[in-house]
């Protein structure tokens, strides 16, 4: 279809035989586009009396004698009565073009199984069995002249249909024009989105020219046209005479269905001029966190105002993706994010077909208006059905009648066909859904293209969320971390992405194997910040997200949609809201996200009380804490381990300052025969250091892990303001007879972190816990001092790109040299030891080590040591 190279390496061949799509059948019966009769348990009447299909036997005969076969003209008379003619003729000689002449039992030669629709994420959601595709066979083709019993069953069929959508909330007389429209075999979907098309966006699915179509050229008009403006006038005098009509109120106390509005383009597109949008956000819609919801538009009524009311009472941007790709795509979203300032994705996606697929238009016929597909679903139309087209096509040597021109664009706007060559039509390959929905080429693959269809169809368009997600941009230039709920195959993570945002700690909640697995493989080839990954949103407990605020610092972003499969598909007997089994995970994305904002808001609390008594009894932090601002954000202090950017290497430009400091590391060889208690006094007199002398900043201590050359047993690490503090504490009988009784080395190094009060003092839930990582460095006298240097920022660069493990880490040049036996010292503080096994024994470490520092280090000690639980009680 396109100059790609298609994955399948079968390109322009048809698959058969195939497991790997969703099979579906011959197109459903057609249909005149006429106001619809009221829904009725009993056979339709002419104006004779005479049941609509049971057809006078002079009118079967004189068909008959035509030349067309007597099933084939029941069939006919049922569609569309027996008082045109003209039309009857027609449409016999229609489906002599597409079907041939059917037989009875023939159901292959019939256009009567059901097009199924996967729209859910989980495949046995589809509710056509065996029984429903026989009986819809049988009904169609084993016409024998008095099938009235079966006749009065289709009517029955339609009525439960009627039903359905009226218990859906939707206006009888508008459930029977879907009918009329998109046919009786035509899905649920299919039929609310026709009656949602008609409401808010002045179109019908199939028998008028869409949104996505060029209406000139379109073969439907007068009549049809008359219909669908009657149609209209009578929803805006019913809805009000606006664009978007009366407002439902946010209560829920409406019943009516959230009205969509038209255009559907949020709070503004890339195109716009400039223009005001104010929002007044509740103080409890107020970060931090930010968040950002997304599901479905066009819902059973009262979704969105249920969501609405959860998640703030905060209003939803509906928006179409068709303004920023060649796709429709409506989508509701809920967030608390600024509108100001948005920047759309460059370079610009094509917006129309024949821009995305340029070779297509040279065998577009100019009876297909369409210049935008519909939305993308989760699977494809079958090789059966695209021949089917192309032998109906090939009847003709000329532009088609219109009966078949309507059957076939259907067809082409059900399943989103493109033209690929005379008479030809194929479904979108997943490389070319991939390029719509703005994902890097194969990001889908390795797996089945069942599964890439189904990833696909479930996924976000990238470049609509990333045009709402830009303003985040400047808000967080050195990165940020990311709770990413219902991730699918990462649509919120490549959006930031090609932002240019960098995510330091992603932990994404996402139950498809094969998602996760998609999503792992992008990652691993474009980022260098953690990506952690649960199954189960369920599983997210209000523990396990308190454990990730205290290691990340908090999150960013809460992002995700949960799933749509009660709101949307074909799926009838299960669209019921957001009490269905899949789409009542809404309840656990609100779960979470204030799970998020209470563990946060404590964490808050926690940082701002011992900064306020430090404030005051030292008096020499001058206003060096950071603020979050953004938007309607309120401004609010905060320091976290996002914003350590001095001493992880990562600093974010002129916001802080930065203060000298000195690094004391004590390692000790404690006596062979020392006893517990003894060893716990000896490590509690030296923790307790901090509160009894001036200058000491932060302490921490434990016994070192692994055995080592040099046979140490204990490490102590502690922070002074300044190398004279150190000679005091060294001076004092007290703690000289604990370091001079268990022998001991000292290493003191200078260095440099943010002049705020968790960086500084070492203070926090991150620095209650975790491992503390020391490595001693000798460089050989010979080697120059540019090796040195380009080794050291080697690990400093290292440093900084896993800086979303690492809390704290400072480097330098050893002050006393000479007495230790080594030059340089770095201290790294781990939030687990699972993080610091991940930076010590990854390939990046050993690289470095090897290349960069082994051949000229002279001698290296490296130890560790899990926080003593002495601190934590202390803290």
């Amino acid at each position: 279809m396109v100059d790609w190279a298609s994955d399948s390496g079968d390109d322009g061949k048809f698959d058969w035989e195939t497991d790997d799509e969703a099979e579906t059948s011959s197109a459903p019966a057609l249909r005149n586009v006429v106001d619809a009769p009221g829904p009725s348990t009993r056979p339709r009447q002419d104006a004779n009396g005479r049941a609509n299909g049971a057809a006078p036997s002079a009118l079967v005969a004189e068909f008959v004698s035509m030349g067309f076969t007597k099933e084939m003209v029941m069939r006919a008379v049922k569609e569309i009565g027996d008082t045109d003619s003209d039309q009857l003729v027609e449409l016999l000689l229609t489906y002599q073009a597409i079907d041939g002449a059917p037989s009875a039992g023939d159901c292959s030669a019939s256009a009567s199984v059901p097009q199924i629709l996967v729209d859910d994420e989980e495949e046995d959601d589809v509710n056509w069995d065996e029984d429903d595709i026989a009986g819809n066979c049988n009904r169609v083709n084993a016409s024998d002249g008095s099938d009235d019993e079966e006749f009065l069953q289709e009517l029955s069929e339609k009525d439960e249909k009627i039903k359905t959508l009226v218990s859906m909330g939707f206006p009888e007389n508008e459930a029977q024009m879907a009918i009329t429209r998109c046919g009786l075999d035509a899905p649920v979907e299919v039929l609310t989105d026709a009656i949602y098309a008609s409401q808010t966006a002045g179109s019908g699915y199939a028998a008028n020219p869409s949104d996505y179509e060029d209406t000139e050229s379109s073969i439907f008009g007068g009549r049809n046209k008359t219909i669908f403006m009657d149609g209209r006038k009578r929803k805006r005098k019913r809805y009000g005479s606006g664009t978007q009509g009366n407002q439902v109120s946010f209560d829920g106390s409406h019943e009516e269905t959230m009205p969509l509005p038209n255009p559907m383009v949020g709070f503004g597109l890339p195109t716009d001029r400039l223009r005001s949008v104010h929002r007044n956000l509740p103080d409890e819609a107020l970060g931090p966190p930010y968040f950002y919801y997304e599901n479905v538009a066009l819902a059973p009524k009262g979704v969105w105002t249920t969501i609405s009311r959860f998640l703030y009472d905060i209003q939803p941007e509906f928006v179409d993706s068709k303004y920023f790709c060649a796709a429709a795509r409506k989508r509701g979203y809920i967030h608390n994010l600024p509108v100001e300032n948005r920047s759309p994705l460059l370079p610009c996606p094509p917006k129309t077909i024949f821009e995305a697929f340029p070779n297509t238009r040279r065998w577009w016929p100019s009876w297909d208006p369409r210049r935008q597909f519909n939305c993308l679903q989760t699977c494809m139309a079958s090789a059966k059905l695209t021949e089917r087209i192309r032998v109906a096509l090939g009847r003709f040597s000329d532009v088609p009648p219109p009966q078949v021109q309507k059957y076939v664009l259907d067809e082409c706007r059900k399943w989103n066909l493109v033209w690929v060559g005379k008479n030809k039509v194929a479904h979108l390959e997943p490389d070319e859904m991939e390029f719509l929905l703005g994902y890097p080429r194969n990001h889908t693959r390795g797996v089945s293209r069942t599964e890439r269809f189904k990833a696909l169809g479930n996924s976000f368009q990238v470049d609509t969320v990333a045009y709402h997600l830009s303003v985040l941009r400047d808000m967080f230039p050195h990165g940020m971390n990311v709770l990413s709920l219902f991730s699918g195959i990462g649509g919120a993570e490549v959006a930031l992405h090609r932002l240019g945002i960098r995510m330091k700690a992603v932990v994404s909640v996402e139950k498809s194997e094969v998602n996760r697995t998609l999503l792992t493989s992008w990652w691993d080839q474009t980022q260098t910040g953690t990506l952690i990954e649960i199954e189960d949103v369920r599983a997210l407990t209000a523990e396990r997200i308190e454990s990730f605020v205290r290691r990340f610092g908090g999150f960013d972003l809460v992002i995700g949609g949960s799933p749509c499969n009660n709101l949307a598909g074909s799926n009838r007997h299960h669209r019921d809201g957001l009490e269905g089994e899949h789409s009542a995970l809404f309840y656990d994305y609100f779960r979470i996200l204030d799970s998020v904002k209470t563990s946060m808001s404590l964490l808050l609390r926690s940082l701002i009380t011992p900064y306020v008594l430090l404030q005051v009894t030292l008096g020499f932090i001058d206003g060096a804490c950071t603020t979050l601002t953004g938007g309607p954000m309120r401004k609010v202090v905060i320091c976290t381990r996002s914003m350590l950017g001095s001493s992880n290497g990562a600093p974010p430009g002129g916001l802080v300052k930065k203060r000298k400091i000195v690094e004391h590391i004590i390692l000790l060889r404690a006596k062979p025969n020392i006893s517990d208690a003894e060893e716990k006094d000896m490590l509690d007199y030296l923790y307790t250091s901090q509160y009894q002398m001036r200058g000491i900043l932060a302490v921490s201590l434990g016994r070192i892990e692994d055995p080592n050359t040099e046979n140490f047993t204990h490490a102590i690490f502690m922070r002074f303001q300044q190398k004279e503090d150190i000679a005091k504490f060294q001076s004092s009988p007290y703690y000289s007879k604990i370091l001079d009784e268990h022998g001991s080395v000292s290493v003191d190094f200078e260095s440099e972190v943010e002049d705020d009060i968790i960086p500084l003092f070492r203070r926090g839930e991150d620095f209650n816990y975790g491992v503390e990582f020391m490595l001693l460095i000798s460089f050989l006298e010979s080697v120059s001092g540019d090796s040195v240097e380009d080794a050291l920022a080697s690990l400093q660069k290292l440093i900084s790109q896993c800086s979303s493990f690492i809390v704290q880490a400072t480097l330098g040049c050893c002050l006393n040299h000479m007495d230790s036996g080594y030059s340089h010292a770095a201290v790294i503080r781990f939030p687990s030891f699972d993080d610091f096994k991940l930076f010590r024994e990854g390939m990046e470490y050993k690289d470095m080590w090897a290349s960069k520092f082994q051949p000229i280090v002279e001698k290296s000690l490296e130890l560790y040591f899990t926080v003593d639980p002495v601190g934590n009680q202390l803290m």
